[in-house]
């Protein structure tokens, strides 16, 4: 598969995740189709409009890093690297 597209299929269940962050756990990974998805966001000023997202499987440890993500008042966020995530392998645009 293209890496492109893998990489399309991601930001769109990353679209999902960030307009519904309960719904991650349903959501199926797209690289291994197991639903393991967790979705962070970290920010370096607290109340920031933008940080940094990840989003990554734990079946298979495949995942986007999104930084200066858009992250809404509703959002959860913590303070960068408080969050703690396996070292996941990066799904890369073209």
């Amino acid at each position: 598969m293209p890496r492109g597209a893998e990489y399309s299929r991601w930001l769109a269940t990353y679209e999902k995740g960030w307009r519904n962050p309960s719904s991650v756990p349903r959501l199926k990974c797209d690289s291994c189709g197991e639903r393991q998805l967790t979705l962070t966001f970290e920010v370096y000023t607290p109340g920031a409009g933008s940080g940094d997202a990840h989003l990554w499987c734990s079946a298979c440890l495949r995942g986007l890093f999104l930084c200066l993500a858009v992250i809404r008042a509703d959002l959860p966020t913590a303070p960068v690297g408080a969050n703690h995530r396996p070292a996941y392998d990066l799904i890369q645009p073209e």
